[in-house]
């Protein structure tokens, strides 16, 4: 158990000591105030300008611009160019204060989780008794006596009388025998009898029609049940002359609580009559869809199914017993058996579709009427209910089975819980949960979340129980206005005794009342509902992730006393119900709505109290549901806010929702301090209740819809004293300078409960569409206002009076802040504190001047005006919200776009500029500020100009709107800067086209952060590239003008070509004057833009004729794009600075900002080789080592493009590897070393290894020699048919003509003798391939011969064997054979000849001979070969 007075924590960082109630030294702001009667049009007057300077004033932040449209009508809309800056001031704090709106309208909406989350174990028992009788949580209103003649009749022994409450009808109903009387309660004496019947009336409903079977006026249908028939009569009102005809409170009466009168009620007869055959109907219920469900005393489930005509086999009105077989309804009742276990009452669901039954043993039957609601199909039976409930919820004593029995079952609707569907109340009043879904492991704690809200139930389950208090505890906190047991002569109280004969009760959206028999004269009325402020500190200390703090349910509990019997309890229908459409429309989408209702801590701003009836044979009592602030009322005027009893409710609620609260109080919000609407009368027939501390009729107390100036001052004081100070908190760790790597400021109270309860007020349109569709006859797609005009002016209403009273306690948000420039801590929060009021004040006056404007939209014919809207902008403002309206430019954007439109109607009603400039001031001026008049007269002089035929007067009239343009270029938009300089390029007026924009891009940037964010070279990340932005947006405006001066020449030329068409010299005069007057500028900023527009129309080579000042420096500035580096080496070679061309040249070559290509930057280098070779030389030394060093650069590259060329003939890589490395070879140019490390080597290019030795000059015999082994290697295992051999002597032939004579790359000693052993060792029988391959390479012979010879002589394994040998001879003879040939043939000259050496080779041969014939080996034809070519030596040397 919990009490109020037991304070767990204390929620607010100042303390139990509040600060000092101490003065502020300057005002908050000031507001604007509706006026007291609205006109056609009226609205509120603007607000003065905010003590922030940060925030301009609404009605000159966003001053509009007014534009012409091809048409020439008058086009407004908000700036978004000069006044960028402005705009960003603008909407910057708005939208803070927008997600500080949404974030707790979140938090306010998650803050009372679900019920299905609250249940989250077996069974519960946790209430807070009330400490006082402040702390109740129902308060008797009023009790309204039964009129004398009725009573008289209830009275009476011999009648047969019942009685019950229809709510929505605000009657009640008392049947005397046949007769059916329906009780005004609200004036308390008028009464309308029914006499219709001729048997008694058993039973009484009052349901919905059916479509389509009554006129529109019946609103209702009343069904009378005899014993022998059920009767059907319409219900209607007629309206009374002051009051609206629907007697239910709507949304927007419950704006403006007021005492309204009864409407007449009007009763039909419908001939509507079915016979029962003698079945009395126990209850009747009935759908929205108009079906009605009955269940009659002999246990069965009745339909009463009618419709407007008979047909030929179905009667106006039929009974059908859904109990029973379709046979059995043709057998009268008499024949049937009557049920043990009858059915006593039921109930529908109409959000799910279903309908539970209750049985007099206390079984629960559900069935499922459908996905549309029009079948019915029995799902489950719930039976033993009491076994069960005991085994959730063993040891308690108000589970005795002996006495068990479910007096009322009850539907938890969806928006209260979306896993727990039904409630039944016990005799004892425990309640019971039900959920029509199957249960899943785990289902306590997780099932709200892991239910299918909307989906067909499949089964009845008991999931929780939940007793009633401890009676004791009830005893002792009950009602002090309950009279003492004595007072009730012969009665035995139940005060101290637990409930055991609960016959009445009635849950409602988490709440319930529930009458159990004290006396005679007296029940005992239990009350209970969540405690709010409990179980929102508990869910947001779980979502904090706090140990043991999982919100449970927890609620508040206490008694009262009633007089009389009771006999019906119900709930008084609540505007909040009819804002529950939506949010059951956003059910039935599997959407999660606005949070439940039992969260009465976020509605209580919008909405009165709930409130109940319980009627008893004595009366009517109303019974009022107690909100969070009507809590703080009663504490600060019983006990005149004593600190134990404010900290008693601050721990319960927390520091933000009772500053909230109780500045609602303190500002005099109409439904804060309102106890909801007065509908009962203060006459001889009500007294007020003895229990309500707030009498309407006692000297000096406040009535409901005021408060008394104490109470005010005291919740003023509790705002200040209680809402704390803001701080700044470290989230971070000290870095090594000493400063925190994060800070995080938190708000003062006051601030949060402000900015919560400024949530609450704008909720009811905050994210609600400005309009919605209201399709005519006459336009499919009209649109009208989507909230009420009722709504729009409480809403303003509400904020008008917050700031008003703001403005006036300016002292509310003062702070204290320390004098010691060394504590920035507290002015850093206090700072960041008072720019959120300010965004919040911004917000406010937003707030009331935006729903200014939509009713003068109203007043001015909205569905209309929207009509003559462009398709476009009636859709985009279809899906506006308010939100959107209020807090974005977008919003704003379509709020000019239709401002355009009034405009535009009221200038073809001939009415001038000044005069529509000054009711738009009037009425709205955040749309339309004291600048818009320059607009609205440079737009009539370009109509002039348009319209003029006389040359000079159109000349004057361009330059005179040119004049006011720049005059007021701060302030216009970029659209319309646009359709300005289109309009002048349409009349041919360049000046105006060039001028204007080149005017706005310096207005619209007059701090010139634009000019030096572009001087700075345009950092990253840089806050000024906004203002940089906007100027080249203004630029862009003259690149279509230069445009469009081309196009105009071109279309000229062609014309001409065809023989027809403009005057080819006119347009070339408008061109060069349009280009000309571009030229002139003396932008910077512009230049440079201008000449990269130039690049990238292609215009390249009229951009390096261009003598301008700005070229060459634009050329150079950072950033250097491709094109820029590309044209600067052609502006120095134009004008002969070859060598600076050259390293513009190399630098592009080597860059690795620009996607290059190699072969690209190959062709830079040969470029640059060329430009610095026809470079006059000033400094040799330098020019020669330049030189040198881009010739050296660009023989790398060619090695990089065989390198490249290699990786795209590689056939063994992948492709996704083979496209990674050659494109790593376009982005930059490598060094020889990276060449070899990075691609050669690992990928064993060997021919590309030996071309970086040979380029790099690189003498390792011992590597080269291993690359030539490999090569020939490869070349032998790659030979596809044929002779391996022959793959080797093509490999060696292609690397020779490449190589030789490089000693580094083709060592001929080491490939002849590689290639002499390959052949030996692979005994190849081509004889002499090896020198044949070494000649066809480009070897000479004596190069050969000479190392072969050297190879004879050396004898060098292999070769020091007598085979080895004589292989070698062999290739040796083949090679002279050759030579010899080829020396002495025909053709060989003289010189050939000469370079024979015929002597050595002499003796050699006899060299050979002798080893062949000393070895004994060899082949004979080898000796033969070599004695021939000695022989033929001798002969002819």
């Amino acid at each position: 158990m919990a009490t109020y007075g037991a304070s767990n924590s204390v929620l607010w960082d100042s303390g139990r000591r509040p600060a000092p109630y101490a003065p502020a030294p300057a005002p908050f702001y000031t507001p604007a105030r509706p006026s007291s009667s609205r006109t056609p049009g009226a609205i509120l007057p603007p607000p003065q300008q905010s003590i922030y300077p940060a925030l301009p004033p609404a009605s000159q932040g966003l001053p509009p611009i007014a534009m012409l449209d091809a048409a020439g009508r008058a086009v407004v809309q908000q700036q978004d160019g000069g006044a960028a800056a402005g705009k960003d001031a603008f909407f910057g704090p708005l939208g803070q204060a927008r997600k500080t709106v949404d974030d707790w309208q979140v938090k306010d909406a998650e803050r009372v989780p679900e019920l299905g989350d609250l249940l989250n174990a077996s069974a519960s028992s946790s209430y807070a008794l009330p400490p006082n009788p402040v702390w109740a949580p129902f308060i008797k209103r009023k009790t309204v006596h039964l009129p004398d003649s009725l009573f008289e009749q209830y009275n009476l022994l011999q009648c047969r009388c019942a009685m019950g409450l229809f709510p929505e009808i605000n009657r009640a109903w008392v049947t005397i025998n046949n007769k059916l009387v329906l009780w005004d309660y609200v004036n308390g004496f008028d009464s309308t009898d029914i006499e219709e019947e001729q048997n008694v009336i058993v039973s009484v409903g009052l349901v919905s029609p059916k479509p389509g079977v009554f006129v529109d006026e019946i609103k209702h249908v009343l069904v009378t049940c005899t014993p022998v028939s059920v009767s059907l009569l319409g219900v209607a009102f007629a309206p009374a002359p002051s009051a609206p005809a629907p007697p239910a409170p709507s949304q927007s009466q419950s704006r403006a609580p007021s005492k309204v009168e009864s409407p007449e009620l009007l009763v039909y007869l419908t001939g509507m009559t079915v016979q029962t055959d003698g079945v009395e109907m126990l209850a009747v219920a009935g759908s929205r869809t108009g079906r009605v469900f009955m269940c009659g005393n002999d246990g069965g489930l009745y339909e009463l199914r009618y419709q407007a005509e008979e047909g030929w086999f179905r009667s106006k009105c039929s009974l059908v017993n859904h109990s029973a077989s379709a046979y059995s309804n043709l057998v009268p009742s008499f024949f049937k058996p009557s049920k043990d276990d009858p059915i006593i009452s039921l109930v529908i669901d109409d959000a799910r579709n279903c309908l539970y039954t209750l049985s007099s043993k206390s079984a629960i039957e559900l069935y499922y009427l459908g996905k549309y609601g029009q079948g019915l199909a029995r799902v489950a039976r719930a039976a033993e209910i009491g076994k069960q409930a005991t085994m959730l919820c063993p040891g308690s004593p108000a589970l005795d089975q002996r006495a068990f029995a479910i007096k009322r079952i009850a539907v938890v609707g969806p928006l209260e819980s979306r896993s727990v569907h039904l409630v039944a109340i016990t005799s004892t009043g425990v309640r019971l949960y039900f959920t029509h879904q199957r249960r899943t492991y785990g289902y306590y704690g997780g099932a709200s979340a892991s239910s299918t809200s909307n989906a067909a139930p499949t089964g009845l389950e008991l999931i929780h129980v939940r007793p009633p208090p401890i009676p004791t505890q009830l005893a002792a906190a009950q009602d002090p206005s309950r009279p003492p047991p004595a007072a009730a002569a012969g009665a035995t109280s139940q005060a101290s005794g637990a409930f055991s004969q609960i016959e009445t009760a009635a849950y409602s959206n988490g709440l319930l009342l529930a009458a159990n028999p004290d006396s005679e004269d007296f029940d005992i009325l239990f009350g209970s509902g969540p405690d709010a402020g409990r179980i929102g500190l508990a869910a947001q200390a779980g979502g904090a992730g706090l140990a043991g703090q999982r919100p449970t349910l927890i609620e508040d509990a206490a008694t009262s006393v009633v007089e009389g019997r009771s006999w019906a309890i119900a709930e008084e229908p609540h505007p909040l119900a009819a804002d529950n459409g939506a949010s059951l429309a956003a059910f039935r989408k599997g959407d999660k709505g606005d949070g439940p209702l039992v969260n009465e801590l976020a509605h209580q701003a919008a909405f009165p109290p709930r409130r109940f009836l319980v009627l008893t044979h004595m009366g009517l009592s109303v019974y009022a549901k107690q909100r969070p602030v009507d809590l703080l009322r009663g504490v600060l005027e019983m006990s005149g806010g004593r600190e134990q009893d404010v900290i008693a409710f601050f721990d319960n609620f927390g520091r933000e929702q009772s500053c909230a609260m109780a500045l609602a109080l303190a500002s005099g919000s109409p439904l804060a301090i309102s106890l909801g609407p007065d509908l009962y009368p203060s006459t001889s027939a009500a007294s007020a209740a003895p229990g309500n501390h707030f009498s309407p009729d006692g000297a000096g107390a406040a009535t409901a819809g005021s408060i008394t100036a104490d109470v005010a001052l005291q919740a003023r004081r509790l705002f200040y004293e209680y809402g704390g100070r803001p701080v700044s908190i470290e989230r971070g760790y000290p870095s090594a300078g000493g400063s925190t790597s994060d800070r995080q400021v938190l708000f003062s109270g006051r601030h949060d409960g402000l900015a919560l309860y400024l949530s609450r007020l704008v909720r009811p349109i905050w994210k609600q569409k400005v309009t919605k569709l209201s399709p005519t006859p006459q336009n499919p797609n009209c649109q009208a206002p989507y909230v009420s005009e009722k709504v729009l002016e409480a809403v303003q209403r509400d904020l008008a009076g917050l700031q008003a009273f703001l403005k006036s306690n300016q002292q509310l948000f003062a702070t204290n802040v320390s004098a010691d420039p060394r504590d920035r801590t507290d002015q850093a929060a206090w700072k960041a504190e008072q720019a959120s009021l300010a965004a919040m004040d911004l917000l406010m006056t937003q707030c009331i001047e935006g729903i200014s404007f939509i009713l003068l939209l109203i007043d001015y014919q909205l569905p209309e005006t929207i009509a003559h809207c462009d398709p476009a902008l009636q859709k985009q403002l279809l899906g506006l919200t308010y939100q959107d309206l209020l807090t974005t430019p977008e919003g704003r954007e379509v709020a000019r776009s239709i401002v355009n439109e009034v405009i535009n109607q009221q200038i073809a009603r001939q009415i001038s500029v000044d005069a529509i400039s000054e009711v738009l001031q009037q009425r709205c001026g955040s749309f339309c500020s004291a600048d818009d008049v320059l607009l609205y007269k440079a737009i009539e002089n370009i109509r002039k100009a348009r319209e003029t035929r006389d040359p000079a007067e159109r000349r004057d009239s361009l330059r005179e709107s040119l004049r006011l343009f720049n005059k007021a270029a701060r302030h216009l938009s970029l659209d319309k800067l646009k359709e300005v300089t289109a309009e002048y390029r349409s009349l041919r007026f360049p000046t105006g086209a060039i001028d204007l924009p080149l005017t706005c891009a310096r207005e619209w940037d007059a701090n010139e952060d634009g000019l030096r964010y572009w001087a700075d070279g345009m950092p990253e990340n840089d806050p000024r590239k906004a203002a940089y932005d906007r100027r080249v947006s203004c630029y862009e405006c003259i690149f279509e003008t230069l445009e469009d001066a081309n196009e105009q020449l071109n279309r000229a030329v062609a014309a001409r070509t065809n023989g027809s068409g403009d005057s080819v010299e006119e347009a070339e005069v408008y061109r060069s004057s349009t280009f000309q007057r571009a030229f002139e500028a003396t932008d910077p900023v512009f230049h440079s833009c201008l000449y990269d527009w130039l690049i990238s129309k292609g215009l390249k080579d009229q951009l390096l004729e261009i003598q301008s000042p700005y070229l060459e420096s634009h050329l150079l500035r950072d950033p250097l794009t491709l094109e820029k580096c590309e044209l600067l080496w052609q502006y120095w070679v134009r004008r002969a600075k070859y060598h600076d061309a050259a390293r513009v040249l190399t630098g592009l070559a080597e860059s690795t900002e620009f996607p290059l290509t190699l072969s690209r930057r190959v062709e830079y280098l040969s470029l640059a080789v060329s430009n610095v070779k026809s470079h006059q030389p000033s400094r040799q030394n330098v020019d020669v080592e330049f030189m040198t060093d881009v010739e050296e650069k660009l023989e790398v590259a060619q090695v990089q493009v065989e390198v490249y060329r290699a990786i795209v003939e590689h056939t063994e890589l992948e492709e996704d590897r083979k496209a990674e490395l050659l494109a790593l070879l376009d982005q930059r140019l490598f060094n020889i070393s990276e060449l070899f490390r990075d691609f050669a080597e690992p990928l064993q290019l060997l021919d590309i290894i030996l071309l970086i030795f040979h380029t790099s000059d690189f003498h390792e015999p011992e590597l080269v020699a291993t690359t030539w082994d490999l090569l020939i290697a490869r070349a032998h295992e790659s030979a596809e048919g044929g002779e391996p051999h022959e793959g080797v002597a093509a490999t060696v032939i292609a690397l020779g003509r490449r190589f030789y004579p490089s000693d580094v790359a083709f060592p001929l000693d080491i490939v002849v003798n590689m290639l002499e052993k390959y052949s030996y060792e692979h005994q190849v029988r081509a004889v002499g391939w090896v020198p044949f391959a070494l000649r066809e390479a480009g070897v000479p012979y004596d190069a050969i011969f000479a190392v072969m010879d050297e190879m004879f002589e050396a004898q060098i394994p292999p070769w020091q064997t007598p085979q080895a040998s004589a292989f070698l001879i062999a290739d040796i003879a083949a090679l002279l054979e050759a030579w010899l040939r080829e020396a002495t043939s025909s053709g060989a000259g003289a010189a050939a000849t000469l370079r024979f050496p015929a002597a050595r080779i002499d003796d050699a041969i006899t060299a050979y001979l002798n080893a062949l014939s000393s070895g004994g080996g060899g082949d004979a034809r080898v000796r033969e070969k070599l004695v021939e070519i000695q022989r033929a030596i001798l002969a002819k040397f």
